[in-house]
């Protein structure tokens, strides 16, 4: 049987989502079944995962100590906590929109024209060292043999070596990823693609009945 390693750019994967809609969120997804659903008839080897504490509200760093307390349920899970660092912004950006997905040129606090999604750009916070480990891990199972095909949950351009790295190694990269947030030039590396679609994440999307009977029957 193969055997997948699965590697998930937790912030790739948020933003990702959020484009096919706002009411999307990362703290809300079911992993342990989307899993299953990527590793189906094949054995899942491993499942590496990149996040990092959030800059917020005590709310939301309760929903992320959630989402880790049901990461490490899983089995083979390796969770990487990296830091999440400020970025100061240039005056005028061109950023995509998480509410519609167009481009809109940007400063300080604008609202998109095309959905009215609200868009801060003075500072954002992003995840340090989290593609970096995610590149190195991803080489080194590939040489410990511990999977057969990696299949990567990003889009960054800048796994582009890493791919190369282990496909010269003799393995497969399957990317899982979103139409038109992914490099186009890592598209073209990988041995195959998958972009997600709005009805596959919502069916892995929690729903509070469904955590209620989760819960029933255990």
């Amino acid at each position: 049987m193969i055997r997948v390693g699965i590697f998930v750019d937790s912030d790739n994967f948020s933003y990702g989502i959020k484009a096919l809609s706002p009411k999307f969120s990362l703290f809300k997804f079911d992993f342990e079944k989307f899993l299953e659903l990527l590793s189906k008839n094949q054995n899942m080897a491993g499942f590496w995962f990149y996040t990092a504490p959030f800059k917020g509200t005590e709310e939301i760093n309760l929903k992320w100590t959630e989402l880790l307390s049901r990461l490490d349920k899983i089995d083979g899970k390796h969770v990487n906590i990296c830091t999440r660092q400020k970025r100061t912004l240039k005056k005028e950006y061109d950023i995509r929109c998480r509410g519609c997905n167009s481009i809109v040129k940007v400063s300080g606090v604008v609202t998109c024209d095309k959905c009215k999604e609200e868009i801060y750009t003075g500072k954002r916070y992003s995840n340090k060292m989290d593609d970096v480990w995610l590149a190195v891990d991803m080489v080194m199972g590939a040489r410990e043999n511990k999977f057969d095909v990696a299949i990567l949950i990003s889009g960054d351009g800048d796994m582009i070596p890493a791919v190369d790295i282990v496909q010269s190694l003799g393995k497969k990269v399957h990317l899982v990823g979103f139409r038109g947030r992914s490099a186009q030039e890592l598209v073209a590396k990988c041995d195959s693609v998958q972009y997600m679609k709005k009805n596959v994440i919502k069916r892995y999307h929690y729903h509070p009945e469904r955590i209620v009977k989760k819960e029933e029957k255990k």
